[in-house]
């Protein structure tokens, strides 16, 4: 809704900057045929064509300054495009897929390169339009201490739940100067939910990695778990976050859960 928002802004902005140029060229226009008739005339008609030139100039002026605040304008909302429009390029190359081999990713749509996946983000330029050094969109930290996610958990099999509401919490994370690659995160999941009837509450810790290549978000296990099943969330630095719950045994998908993101939770105490 956000991308369709500033589209339809952004395209009434432009429209307005046309129409703006065309009205300073056909005053420019008459602006110059006035001149050439009084150089022309000399007397006749001279004080008319003076002071339609003065009124003309007048709205050069004022069609001037309007153009520099449009322009101003659009530029302002251009900032806010990379963001959005690079979450909905990510999503589209999830659905399309790449070319890539295995442990490789793309530098981006229609780049026509693959690098290792472990080259991401270790201030070495590597694809050729520097995609995977973007501090902004790729290299930034989307998984910072207090950040958490809450959302809807749908079970498929493997466990039996039903009304299961959980949240993600990202208590601490670290990163090593060998691996730059990807974060190593703590984070906390709390979780309701029925079963037989009964309702229940845990509150899990787990630990994991954060791919900056791949955009992806992986919780191991709980330590204390029995059914042993790991969670794994892509674009989890944006506001939501698809995630999947993973069996450790055999990778079995035992469902999913969408989880958008929430307030930031800092601890105050020191």
């Amino acid at each position: 809704t956000r991308l369709l928002d500033f589209s339809y802004h952004t395209n009434r902005g432009m429209r307005s900057l046309i129409v703006l140029v065309l009205a300073i060229g056909l005053a420019l226009a008459d602006d110059s045929l006035i001149r050439k008739r009084r150089g022309a005339t000399g007397g006749y008609g001279f004080s008319y064509a003076a002071a339609r030139i003065d009124g003309h100039e007048m709205r050069l002026a004022q069609l001037s300054k309007d153009l520099h605040e449009l322009e101003g304008a659009v530029d302002h909302d251009d900032v806010h495009i990379p963001a959005s429009m690079d979450a909905l390029q990510h999503r589209m190359d999830n659905i399309e897929g790449s070319e890539c081999g295995h442990r490789q990713h793309s530098c981006g749509r229609h780049s026509g390169q693959c690098i290792s996946s472990l080259l991401f983000c270790d201030n070495i330029a590597d694809c050729e339009n520097g995609d995977d050094e973007d501090k902004e969109h790729v290299c930034d930290n989307p998984v910072p201490a207090g950040r958490s996610w809450t959302g809807n958990a749908h079970w498929t099999s493997c466990l039996v739940r039903s009304n299961n509401v959980m949240t993600v919490l990202i208590t601490g994370n670290k990163r090593m100067d060998y691996f730059k690659a990807v974060l190593f995160v703590d984070a906390m999941i709390i979780e309701t939910y029925t079963k037989a009837g009964e309702k229940h509450e845990q509150t899990w810790s787990a630990h994991g990695i954060y791919h900056y290549a791949e955009r992806k978000f992986v919780l191991n296990p709980p330590e204390d778990s029995v059914a042993r099943i790991g969670l794994t969330c892509s674009d989890a630095g944006g506001q939501s976050a698809y995630c999947e719950f993973i069996r450790e045994s055999d990778h079995h998908v035992c469902g999913s859960a969408t989880l958008s993101r929430g307030g930031e939770h800092h601890d105050d105490h020191h």
